[in-house]
C-alpha cells in the first residue's frame, strides 16, 4: 500500500500543488544552487497522520538531505554543474565588459524528484523510487501538452534564474512550456579585473618611461 500511495504522489508531486516555485542561483563559476518550494496541503491528505511533522525532523536531523520544513512549505535544494547536462554557462572576458551567457536545455524535476523520495523514504512516511523526468525544454510536442493541462487545472508554477551579476528572470512555466525552447540568459557587467589589470600595465609603464627618462637626461648632463 506504501509503495501505491508513493507513487501517486511523485507522479502528482510536479503538477498538484498550485504553491510550487524554483530559484536556479548561478555563480561565477557556472554552478548552480537550485531551489525548489512546494506546498504540501495536497499531499497531507493522502499521507498518515503525523507526516509532516516526521518530514521536518529528517530534514533537521539529516543536513545531507538539504530540505526544510516551514509550516506547510517544503523547500529542497540541489547543486549542479555546468557539465551534469542541464545547463550550460559561457564567459567571456573582454573590455571594457564582460559576458556571461546560460543556456538552460533541462530543468532538473527529476533531481527534485529523487530527493523528495530520499526524504519522505527516510522519514518513513512512503517507500519506492521517484520516477519523474526532467523537463527537456527542446521537446515541444510533450512540453505543449504538459502546459496545456496545467493550464486546464489552474496551476501556478515559476522558475526563478539568477545570474552571478544578481540580474534575475523568472518564467511561468505554463507559458514557456506552451512554446517550449531552451532559456538563454545573457548579461553583461564591467570587467573589473582586466581593467584593473590594464591599468596596472599602463602605471608601470609610466613609471618606467618617467624612471629611464630621467636616467637619460641625468647621463646627458
Amino acid at each position: 500500500m506504501k509503495n501505491v500511495l508513493f507513487l501517486f504522489l511523485l507522479s502528482a508531486v510536479l503538477v498538484s500543488s498550485a504553491a510550487q516555485s524554483y530559484v536556479q542561483n548561478m555563480d561565477a563559476t557556472g554552478r548552480a544552487a537550485v531551489e525548489e518550494r512546494r506546498d504540501m496541503s495536497v499531499f497531507l491528505q493522502l499521507l498518515p497522520g503525523g507526516s509532516l511533522g516526521k518530514i521536518a525532523d529528517t530534514c533537521a536531523s539529516i543536513p545531507s538531505l538539504s530540505c526544510s520544513v516551514s509550516g506547510n512549505i517544503m523547500t529542497t535544494r540541489i547543486q549542479l554543474g555546468p557539465d551534469s547536462g542541464y545547463y550550460s554557462f559561457d564567459t567571456q572576458y573582454g573590455l571594457p565588459f564582460l559576458t556571461t551567457t546560460l543556456t538552460v536545455n533541462r530543468l532538473p524535476t527529476d533531481m527534485f524528484d529523487a530527493s523528495v523520495s530520499d526524504i519522505m523514504n527516510k522519514a518513513g512516511v512512503t517507500s519506492g523510487k521517484g520516477r519523474a523526468a526532467p523537463i527537456d525544454l527542446n521537446d515541444k510536442g510533450a512540453n505543449a501538452a504538459t502546459a496545456a493541462a496545467w493550464k486546464e487545472a489552474g496551476l501556478d508554477i515559476d522558475y526563478s534564474i539568477v545570474m552571478p551579476n544578481g540580474h534575475t528572470e523568472t518564467y511561468r512555466l505554463t507559458d514557456l512550456l506552451a512554446d517550449s525552447h531552451p532559456i538563454v540568459i545573457t548579461t553583461q557587467e564591467p570587467d573589473f579585473g582586466l581593467m584593473a589589470l590594464i591599468i596596472g600595465i599602463l602605471v608601470l609603464a609610466a613609471f618606467a618611461f618617467s624612471f629611464f627618462g630621467k636616467r637619460k637626461k641625468a647621463g646627458k648632463r
